[in-house]
């Protein structure tokens, strides 16, 4: 199991015809196969970079990912979709809480060979930090209506602010977008 080979350092490795995942990467064990345990890191995978589409979140999917990475079920599948993934913040939380595990158990028993293989791939892939930069694209984004919405309610001219120039003070978006692009596009 080369699973480190397979995941070069921030490349895109999944495509719609070829599976990153395969039955030899996993370790057989009692209550799953090693096709299943590959089944559904693919899955994983694919869920992922789909941006978490509901359309890649099937019901035996949400059964298996609400038993890995200490996950609880969340009472049922759209609670569980509704917690972790409705939003950018939410969604980071969830990448963050399953990279950051401690993985337990012995892979014949549990899925800890896939949440292992999956650690490595979120980290190789810089899932964090592409979802981190889309988080502070919005929040800047959400700032600077609010300031506009201030400045709109308070004009400078009206209310000055001496000593602060506020066009010195908001750095340009345009760098900030661009480098989420370029993240997004790796």
């Amino acid at each position: 199991m080369d699973i480190k080979r397979k995941m070069g350092k921030g490349e895109n490795v999944m495509s719609k015809s070829k599976k990153l995942f395969s039955a030899k990467d996993f370790v057989y064990g009692k209550f799953y196969s090693a096709e299943d345990k590959a089944k559904f890191t693919n899955q994983f995978v694919k869920f992922v970079e789909s941006d978490f589409s509901v359309k890649h979140f099937p019901k035996w999917f949400y059964q298996q990912l609400s038993n890995t990475f200490g996950h609880i079920a969340h009472y049922d599948r759209e609670g569980f979709y509704q917690t972790w993934f409705s939003n950018e913040k939410s969604k980071l939380d969830f990448i963050i809480w399953c990279k950051e595990y401690n993985i337990i158990g012995s892979p014949e028993y549990t899925f800890s060979d896939v949440e292992k293989a999956l650690q490595i791939w979120l980290v190789n892939q810089k899932i964090e930090e592409k979802l981190q930069l889309g988080v502070e694209l919005i929040t800047f984004e959400r700032d600077l209506r609010m300031r506009n919405l201030l400045l709109e309610k308070y004009p400078l001219d009206k209310y000055p602010m001496p000593g602060n120039n506020l066009e010195e003070l908001v750095p340009d978006i345009s760098e900030l977008k661009e480098l989420d692009r370029e993240l997004r596009n790796k």
